[in-house]
């Protein structure tokens, strides 16, 4: 798919929004919303849509990716993430598109329909994470150490031994206020190695160290503290208590059997309280350019394309 179209919209005074528009103006609508906090989207990312049946928009969150700000962290939070959606579907007169989005962009893809219900079509979940205390236990307090004992030991060696009942949220307080500079950036580099290294199953560390090499490790990490010290700046289990408002919305999942990130239990609780949603346990990791994640993946946009 050839990019038709780049921008940048200002959603305030302080932050653009860097975004490509794909396939057909006739197609149907679909924002494309990136996982992070502090993520971006790819070429890659672009392999799923068929841009003959698609008018696609893929979008940077603020202070992510190519949006930009000379103050990334300022007014960034997860209700002026939801309200900059809402923004860029009014700026290219999306009518009701499908919200496709997958681990934190699930979590955005969710609370912007729940938002704004009368204004969506539709969601393609992927790696569902409703950011609860609960789900993030597993990613934050050690649970990966069952799977991947290697990756958390790297992870929480770096702590010092006074920290170590808190390891995520040294890196995430160090990372924001230490005045040593080397020390935020190495801890930044470790914070999204870890992330990187359970991402997929068959992440290798010549892969993780040139997925580092290619990216903004130290802004990726800043958001992704950011968002995390302060809860996601949502109350706890607010996603799973105002399921209603989407009740009557389709609701396609796929989720990863083996996904380290956000486990399957959460998808499998989704759709548990949503009739309308379908859940599709695939073999794969986290990542959505498994084989299988991604077949599925596109088999519901094809479902979409049918209603």
């Amino acid at each position: 798919m050839n990019k038709s179209k780049e921008a940048f919209l200002p959603v305030d005074e302080h932050h653009e929004l860097y975004y490509q528009q794909l396939g057909t103006p006739a197609g149907i609508p679909v924002l494309f919303i990136h996982g992070g906090p502090g993520g971006s989207f790819t070429e890659k990312d672009k392999t799923f849509f068929d841009p003959e049946k698609f008018n696609v928009v893929l979008f940077e969150q603020r202070g992510s990716g190519r949006s930009r700000s000379p103050v990334p962290l300022l007014h960034n939070n997860t209700r002026t993430l939801v309200e900059d959606v809402h923004k860029l579907a009014n700026h290219l007169q999306l009518e009701k598109p499908i919200l496709f989005g997958g681990s934190w962009g699930s979590t955005l893809a969710l609370l912007y329909a729940i938002s704004y219900p009368e204004k969506t079509r539709g969601l393609i979940l992927r790696g569902v994470f409703t950011a609860s205390k609960k789900e993030r236990k597993f990613f934050e307090q050690g649970g990966v150490a069952s799977f991947f004992p290697e990756v958390w030991e790297r992870f929480a060696s770096k702590v010092p031994v006074e920290e170590e009942e808190q390891v995520s949220d040294f890196y995430y307080k160090t990372i924001l206020s230490s005045k040593d500079e080397v020390q935020r950036e190495q801890l930044s580099y470790e914070l999204i190695r870890y992330g990187f290294s359970i991402y997929a199953r068959t992440n290798n560390d010549i892969e993780i160290d040139k997925a580092l090499a290619d990216t903004d490790y130290v802004r990726k990490a800043q958001i992704l503290a950011h968002y995390s010290i302060n809860n996601f700046f949502l109350p706890d289990q607010f996603i799973l208590n105002n399921l209603n408002n989407i009740s009557n919305l389709p609701i396609y999942i796929v989720q990863g059997r083996y996904d380290m990130i956000t486990t399957p239990k959460i998808a499998y609780t989704l759709c548990q309280k949503l009739k309308n949603a379908k859940l599709y346990m695939v073999d794969a990791g986290h990542s959505p350019h498994e084989d299988k994640a991604k077949s599925q993946l596109i088999a519901c946009l094809d479902e979409f394309g049918e209603l």
